[in-house]
């Protein structure tokens, strides 16, 4: 071969080889095309919402009330006789309890008591001495009087003189200034029955101002007692509500502080109305253990009944006073009644039962949105009247 033709032989192969591995180089260095990721479908972007299903009911549309409790028996002693306070068997202290007709307060009475006894001594001195004139002229009356000078105790209340069986008789005793003097010791009697204060009531001396040793001034307050066997709960009750109240209502209470559940019933009511609320005071009695005037209950009683209506959550019901219903996978609004908004919930009508209120608020729901249900809940929880 000739020498020319080899050169350009060997050219021609070292240039396919330097193509050739140009050509590998720049495959080599190419990156691997990414999978194209797969597009999202419509339903998985579908909002996920809960569902409560419609059901009719009658309900009442109960009042709220709350108050204090006041004691519904609580007086004021007041003294209506001066003199020095004797020690009893209690002391006069805050919180002390007394049974009904147990001394309170006893009020040195001894020259009282005397002088009493003084008048009574008179009186029956004054009956012996007619008795000879009874037997003479009044026959038929004398063993009656007899009977009642020889009963005669100084000692004891002075008992009901005899009542005389003839006008002459009658006239005979008073020109004796008999009964003059019998209704004066009656009078002493009753006015020495104030030095002795006892309690008209069970119950506990709230307020004690005075104590033993002390001299008191007729009407000079000693203290405040109480029954703590019953009270009452003082509670407006709007105008709009008294037509659904009536005496008598039972009322459910709680106390707060306590946790401890009453039962009350309506009693009476202030026939004022109060000019600032535009309410009318109710006094619900109420007997139970722990209970303590000033003590604030709160609670609720029965009002009037509202029947055919449904209960929906307050945040369903747009501003339009629509809510939105779950049909075929969407959503479309419905126009609503609303009878009686709660705090959480509302009672409405315009509703089918069965259909599926959307529970939770959507801002940006719409007529036809779609959406899928996350879940169904049966009732709503923490609903009060």
């Amino acid at each position: 071969m000739k020498p020319i033709y080899r050169k350009t032989l060997i050219s021609v192969v070292v240039g396919a080889l330097i193509l050739g591995a140009s050509f590998m180089g720049k495959s080599s260095m190419e990156k691997p095309k990414e999978v194209a990721k797969k597009p999202k479908t419509a339903a998985s972007k579908m909002p996920l919402v809960n569902l409560m299903p419609v059901s009719h009911q009658k309900v009442y549309d109960n009042i709220t009330v709350q108050g204090r409790l006041i004691a519904s028996k609580k007086i004021n002693i007041v003294a209506e006789v001066g003199g020095k306070i004797e020690q009893t068997g209690k002391t006069l202290k805050d919180g002390i309890r007394f049974s009904e007709g147990e001394m309170i307060v006893k009020i040195e009475n001894k020259v009282q008591e005397l002088s009493l006894r003084s008048a009574k001594a008179s009186l029956m001195n004054v009956v012996a001495v007619i008795l000879p004139d009874l037997k003479i002229d009044y026959t038929d009356n004398f063993e009656t009087w007899k009977s009642y000078v020889d009963a005669f105790d100084v000692e004891q209340p002075i008992a009901e003189m005899p009542t005389p069986k003839s006008e002459q008789e009658k006239l005979f005793i008073a020109s004796k200034n008999i009964l003059n003097q019998y209704y004066n010791i009656r009078s002493q009697e009753e006015q020495l029955k104030k030095y002795s204060i006892t309690a008209p009531f069970s119950g506990v001396l709230t307020t004690a101002n005075v104590n033993a040793g002390a001299i008191i001034s007729p009407g000079q307050n000693i203290g405040e007692f109480m029954n703590t066997a019953s009270y009452e709960l003082e509670v407006p009750i709007a105008q709009l509500d008294m037509k659904n109240v009536k005496t008598g209502a039972s009322v459910q209470l709680v106390s707060e502080a306590t946790g401890l559940t009453y039962k009350g019933r309506v009693q009476r009511f202030n026939e004022q109305i109060n000019t600032q609320t535009q309410s009318v005071t109710a006094y619900i009695s109420v007997v139970g253990k722990k209970l303590k005037e000033g003590m604030y209950l709160k609670g609720t009683m029965q009002g009037k009944q509202i029947e055919d209506v449904a209960i929906v959550p307050i945040e369903s019901i747009t501003d339009e006073q629509k809510v939105f219903v779950y049909k075929n996978e969407k959503l479309e609004s419905l126009p609503i009644e609303v009878v009686k908004s709660y705090a959480n919930h509302a009672l409405v009508r315009g509703l089918n039962t069965g259909d599926k209120v959307l529970v939770d608020k959507i801002p940006t729901a719409y007529d036809g949105m779609s959406v899928k249900i996350a879940s169904e809940i049966e009732t709503l929880e923490n609903i009060s009247f």
